[in-house]
């Protein structure tokens, strides 16, 4: 390991960004609040953790993909090219009676519904990670500053990990607005323990929240959750249904494919727009169990069957081993193998905003 570390460092392809990941671990040991009491009457309510409905064998072996990436490093044949975006118009979404999307980037979406504006998974700084100088950077530019977004109504979490929950954000929209509702699965209290309690609600799987016409779901995916070494799976990961006049949507946040999707089809019916997960899948044998690829996202597209779906959760921080721009390429390809028309899968720019039909 050492010989190959240094001819990596050699020839500067050693990778930091796996140092950087490997380091916050290290360094963000021990550092746990964490109580919670599970209901052992629950499946996925463990003794001490949750579990997914749909248990896999546990073949992650992290150490085993830092070094796969230490011996060879840029193992692809696509050349990486930097994320085409543009700096939305943000005056335009507040100013619109229409129902719109506006995609910030990864998992973060700013929804117009009924004039009410929610955001997904919000993540506006510069790294996912729980320190500034360290872990996985941004690589396009934060499209809207925290002054210019609009007043947030709804914020939707979907589990803690640090590129979908990022308390420097939240802590950012709450200045602006103290009358949000944060929602997220059961035990995100102690993470965000700066909420008053009446801002945080907190879900389990199928349980929902009405908000002026607008319902929340909390539904079941596969997937996992944690911050530190010692919390794993003890806050609840999930994806959102949210229903409206005759509409559903599905926000899937992360997932590996299972049995939950075919659960929640069968429980809301007919979808009118789903945002599916398509990045940070590579290497396979690690990433299958947690994180989608284009052509499983395709399978969840075909499952759910709504009007549209759009792509999220890529080119904007690098975490796993494909290039950057490479999902949306494995996307259409997937989609033109299924003869599934591209405009009912939609692979939008950083800050672009569209109307939901």
């Amino acid at each position: 390991m050492l010989t190959t570390l240094k001819k990596n460092l050699a020839t500067k392809t050693f990778n930091f960004s796996a140092l950087s990941t490997s380091l916050i671990l290290l360094l963000t040991f021990g550092c746990n609040n964490y109580k919670y009491t599970y209901d052992e009457n629950k499946k996925h309510h463990g003794k001490n953790s949750f579990q997914n409905n749909y248990p896999h064998p546990e073949k992650k072996n992290f150490l085993k993909w830092q070094l796969e990436k230490f011996k060879n490093p840029g193992n692809h044949e696509l050349k990486e090219t930097k994320t085409e975006f543009i700096f939305p118009n943000i005056n335009s979404i507040i100013n619109s009676n229409n129902d719109l999307i506006c995609w910030l980037g990864h998992s973060t979406f700013l929804l117009k519904i009924n004039n009410k504006i929610i955001i997904t998974d919000p993540h506006l700084t510069s790294r996912a990670s729980p320190f500034t100088f360290i872990g996985p950077k941004r690589k396009i530019p934060n499209l809207v500053s925290f002054s210019n977004l609009p007043q947030i109504d709804v914020i939707l979490i979907s589990h803690n990990h640090y590129d979908h929950l990022d308390t420097a954000t939240i802590k950012e929209i709450y200045k602006k607005n103290s009358k949000i509702f944060t929602l997220a699965g059961l035990g995100h209290k102690h993470i965000l323990n700066f909420l008053s309690s009446n801002s945080l609600i907190e879900l389990d799987w199928w349980e929902n929240f009405e908000y002026q016409n607008l319902s929340f779901n909390f539904v079941p995916v596969q997937h996992w959750s944690s911050r530190v070494i010692v919390d794993r799976n003890k806050s609840l990961w999930g994806g959102w249904v949210i229903e409206y006049e005759n509409k559903k949507i599905f926000f899937a946040g992360d997932l590996g494919f299972s049995k939950d999707i075919i659960d929640v089809k069968e429980k809301f019916g007919e979808f009118h727009l789903a945002f599916i997960p398509i990045g940070a899948y590579a290497p396979r044998w690690f990433m299958k169990t947690m994180h989608v690829n284009p052509f499983e996202a395709v399978k969840i597209h075909k499952i759910i069957a709504p009007k549209k779906s759009i792509a999220m959760h890529w080119g904007t921080f690098k975490l796993t081993d494909e290039p950057l721009n490479e999902p949306p390429i494995k996307l259409r390809e997937s989609l033109l193998s299924e003869n599934i028309p591209l405009d009912t899968f939609l692979i939008l720019k950083p800050g672009q905003i569209i109307d939901i039909d």
